[in-house]
């Protein structure tokens, strides 16, 4: 199938065309859209014209081609990868959704930050074969495996054996995964009834639909009953000075201008209560206010990072540790100095140098998966990939949260941006001159 991708101001959107109306009354549609099924992407639909798209969000997660490239797949990434799908078709399985609506083209499947868990996108209307999808997988990822691994070597060749058999079931994969840990699998149970399935699974998912589907109950604001005893003796208060100011002065003021000062002070009273209510309640609800993002991406406050070894907050921000450390940022290959491409700080980032070496460079927060990292709050975990030959360096944008720009424009998501001498690189809010 073919995706396009769509990028707001702080999302990263996955997108497939269906040409028709769909029906979003359909027990699938309403499942995907109002359940977060573990391993599916979240779904979202919109209709235009006579066309439906599907918004699956990808924001701060890489499709499978992109994280590994050209890479050998050991067992530590193997794994992950054919154990994320098992879960997801059981738990789909649990909710009735039909495995044969699942994309497994290796370019629509997501990997998160590190690689521990791979995300798929479910699409009612695809009509699709889900052994077929899952033997076109295999066959992509054998020739990647690395044979000097032969934990990897077993379980992608048991595997693509599994799902080339004619009576293919998902617990041979089960079987051949939970054998990689040296574990003992229960063999499932059969059920013991052949006839009326159908009938069963169509009642099971009526009533799922009802327990999803019933109105849902305001929920009530964690406010204290104290809070609430306040402001009602404040009210009170208000109505009992008003109600003795009219009472003792009720020989001079007309009978009908008395009850329209009482009806007033009640009103006043309730207008009150209700502005106190629902400004008690906003606080409640959205922690944090103060500390949103402005619109550059920068927060208006430093968030405090806790310490790497107490675990306990320093009250230094990371961007502070980083900006006073005085320390030379280290070259990515350990070489030094003099090379043709490098990204230079500018601004808060002055002093700090990324020289790119020749290949495929990742930059990110998480350390244990980029080549280089940028501890910051506002720099995502896998942020950006640069690309460098000899001639010409590449930057794209990773689904990041908040953004790569350069010389101001925000890179679209999956654009190769060829850099020129003097461009303005923005990761995030931390800006580097290409030189």
């Amino acid at each position: 199938m073919r995706g396009d991708y769509k990028r707001d101001l702080n999302h990263n959107y996955l997108i497939f065309e269906e040409e028709g109306e769909v029906d979003t009354a359909s027990y699938e549609v309403r499942m995907i859209l109002m359940n977060s099924i573990p391993g599916l992407l979240p779904c979202s639909i919109q209709k235009i014209d006579n066309r439906t798209l599907f918004y699956y969000e990808i924001t701060s997660r890489q499709s499978l081609g992109t994280m590994y490239g050209d890479k050998k797949l050991g067992r530590e990434e193997l794994y992950p990868i054919l154990k994320s799908l098992v879960d997801t078709i059981k738990v789909m399985q649990a909710y009735l959704l039909d495995p044969g609506h699942l994309v497994l083209e290796p370019e629509h499947i997501y990997m998160e930050a590190g690689g521990q868990r791979a995300y798929f996108s479910f699409i009612p209307v695809h009509q699709g074969d889900a052994r077929e999808g899952m033997r076109e997988l295999m066959e992509y990822l054998l020739p990647k495996i690395d044979h000097q691994d032969p934990d990897a070597v077993r379980i992608g060749y048991g595997i693509y054996h599994c799902v080339t058999e004619d009576n293919f079931q998902l617990e041979q994969i089960e079987k051949e995964l939970f054998a990689s840990e040296g574990e003992q699998m229960e063999e499932p149970s059969r059920e013991a009834e052949t006839g009326g399935g159908a009938e069963e699974e169509v009642h099971e998912r009526e009533e799922i639909l009802r327990q999803i589907c019933r109105e849902p109950q305001e929920e009530e604001f964690p406010g204290s009953r104290e809070e609430i005893k306040t402001a009602a003796v404040v009210a009170g208060g208000i109505l009992m000075i008003g109600g003795g100011f009219l009472a003792w002065n009720y020989r001079y003021i007309p009978w009908n201008y008395l009850a329209a000062g009482f009806g007033g002070l009640l009103a006043l009273a309730g207008i009150a209560g209700l502005i106190w209510y629902r400004r008690r309640k906003k606080e409640l609800l959205s922690p944090g206010e103060g500390t949103k993002e402005k619109a550059g991406g920068s927060p208006e406050h430093p968030i405090p990072y806790p310490d790497a070894e107490t675990g306990s907050e320093t009250g230094k921000t990371r961007r502070e540790a980083w900006e006073s450390s005085g320390e030379e940022t280290s070259l990515l290959t350990g070489q030094e100095e003099g090379r043709n491409h490098c990204l230079r700080g500018k601004g808060s980032s002055v002093g700090k140098l990324i020289t790119l070496e020749e290949g495929v460079i990742l930059v990110g927060k998480m350390a244990e998966a980029v080549d280089y990292c940028i501890p910051l709050a506002t720099v995502s975990r896998i942020h950006c990939k640069l690309e460098v030959t000899r001639d010409l360096c590449l930057i794209q944008d990773l689904n990041s949260k908040n953004g790569t720009y350069v010389n101001g424009r925000l890179l679209e998501s999956r654009e190769k941006y060829p850099l020129q001498e003097h461009d303005e690189v923005k990761i995030a809010d931390v800006i580097f001159y290409y030189e």
